[in-house]
């Protein structure tokens, strides 16, 4: 079993920064899947409820999650 603190070291020791850069990736991974729970979750009240306004919040949900993909891949291009 690897001992944590020799794992920081060793990504650390490599990339002075790039403990913090992994951090930020996989935040951001985690707000791609809670974007893509929203999105889930606009369909299915959708579904259940029906309101004239439907498909400007599909639009927005769809909009939200595309902005998270972009976040993300500038976040992979910058750092």
């Amino acid at each position: 079993m690897i001992n944590v603190d020799l794992l920081v070291n060793f990504i650390t020791a490599f990339f002075p920064w790039g403990f913090a850069k992994a951090c930020i990736v996989i935040l951001n991974l985690i707000y791609i899947i809670f974007a893509l729970v929203v999105l889930r979750q606009e369909r299915l009240m959708a579904n259940v409820v029906e309101i004239p306004f439907a498909p400007f919040l599909r639009s927005i949900a769809i909009i939200h999650f595309i902005a998270s993909v972009v976040a993300l891949l500038l976040v992979l291009i910058i750092l």
